[in-house]
């Protein structure tokens, strides 16, 4: 598979996400959406999972959202229910999610790393 093919999964799962959980703005949850690790960054070998970010308000996930992601086939990670980021296997292991309070350090971790990985030969 390559970057346009993840790509466009991520641009997919995306929207199913944000049908599901509402933007913040819109009365929702999700405050940003990033596709991140290794399927985001061209010319970058990957998996075939797809790594999804989402930074959440509230968070912790109440249970309302967590059984809107149930609903589109999502399963919590043993050992990421709770904080300081929450993490959901899609059932047919397509895609990850990586669920964190916006302004936390792991999110701006991800966000930052991922930045700098797709820009630093454009400089």
């Amino acid at each position: 598979m390559n970057f346009n093919d993840w790509k466009q999964q991520y641009e997919s799962e995306c929207t199913r996400l944000l049908e599901a959980l509402g933007k913040v703005t819109d009365g929702g949850i999700v405050e940003s959406i990033q596709h991140i690790g290794a399927t985001s960054m061209p010319g970058m070998q990957g998996s075939s999972c797809v790594d999804i970010g989402l930074a959440v308000w509230p968070f912790p996930l109440e249970t309302g959202p967590r059984s809107r992601l149930e609903a589109l086939g999502y399963q919590s990670v043993d050992g990421f229910t709770e904080g300081p980021q929450q993490r959901f296997m899609h059932e047919a292991s397509s895609f990850q999610l990586f669920i964190l309070e916006l302004g936390g350090g792991d999110w701006y971790d991800f966000v930052l790393i991922g930045d700098y990985l797709r820009h630093k030969d454009k400089a």
